[in-house]
């Protein structure tokens, strides 16, 4: 797909990533196990994304920790599999296969 198609998709029919603010994780362990959330709005127009943030204080009591800032990111791949793929389930653009739909592998050995 070239990508003004994709952009054109996008705009038309897709549903849009927001990134909203982090929340913030008190517990330094805790922000490694949390996943990134995603969240649809009422009408489909908006997916929500927010991230886990754990932000550690200058006066932290292991010296190595102090002043930290740890967070997930949403990789740039998977922000384009957004844009190209799964904005577009939502609003009528793409459909997911249904298993009867997919194709069958045959190996040469069979």
């Amino acid at each position: 797909m070239a990508d003004q198609t994709a952009k054109d998709l996008y705009d038309s029919l897709g549903e849009k990533l927001v990134q909203t603010l982090d929340k913030q994780q008190k517990n330094g362990g805790l922000w490694i196990i949390e996943d990134l959330e995603w969240k649809d709005n009422s009408d489909k127009t908006e997916m929500d994304n927010t991230s886990v943030a754990c932000v550690l204080a200058e006066d932290e009591l292991v010296p190595i920790f102090r002043a930290m800032h740890y967070c997930k990111l949403l990789s740039p791949f998977r922000a384009l599999e957004w844009i190209y793929v799964d904005s577009q389930y939502a609003r009528g653009g793409y459909q997911p296969q249904t298993e009867t739909e997919t194709t069958e592998v045959k190996f040469l050995s069979e």
